[in-house]
């Protein structure tokens, strides 16, 4: 049989053994539960971060649609640029020949006045009693000689004054008919008769 002391000694050791690897068994299992926490936290963290990501590439899906649509109106808009500097060009080219035209209107129209202005003035020179713009005038407007000859002979009557006495003997030959049957003319008086 050992010796109680021994015996003592070996049991308070087991008690101490089993004191330790009690404490021991309770540490790791602190530290179980704090690694199971960061777990629970890191799948949160995570699951958090697949959203996201998700997210972004719904994000990224519109960014590459919009941006197509972006390169689709930028073509149109190239496409429309060149259009209208087509159209500008062609539009400067007839500018250009319009005024072209122009200015070949205005050399012909200065060419026209010179050459009238020349006229007139040989006209003027070959004759420098009559001033030349009555003749122009005559002729432009296509003025009759027998207006201008009968304008030119009521002119000298209104000088002579037989204008007047004109009118004089029309009055008294309507009064003497009117007064004398007898002194009417010979187409009236075959009527009264």
């Amino acid at each position: 049989m050992e010796d109680p002391a021994t015996v003592s000694e070996k049991v308070d050791e087991l008690v101490s053994q089993l004191v330790t690897a009690n404490l021991d068994k309770e540490i790791l299992q602190d530290e179980l539960l704090n690694k199971e926490e960061k777990f629970c936290e890191a799948a949160k963290t995570i699951e958090l971060l697949k959203k996201f990501v998700m997210l972004l590439e719904m994000e990224k899906e519109v960014a590459v649609e919009e941006n197509a649509n972006l390169g689709y109106k930028v073509t149109s808009l190239l496409e429309e640029n060149r259009e209208l500097a087509t159209e500008a060009l062609f539009m400067k080219n007839e500018a250009v020949g319009l005024a072209r035209c122009v200015l070949k209107m205005r050399d012909d129209h200065f060419h026209k006045v010179c050459i009238l202005q020349n006229r007139i003035y040989s006209l003027q020179a070959s004759q420098n009693s009559e001033p030349v713009y009555d003749k122009v005038s005559t002729g432009c407007f296509g003025l009759d000689k027998y207006k201008t000859k009968k304008k030119k002979e009521n002119k000298t009557e209104d000088k002579t004054g037989f204008k007047w006495l004109k009118k004089l003997n029309n009055i008294n030959l309507f009064t003497k008919s009117s007064l004398h049957p007898s002194a009417a003319p010979s187409c009236c008086t075959s009527q009264l008769a």
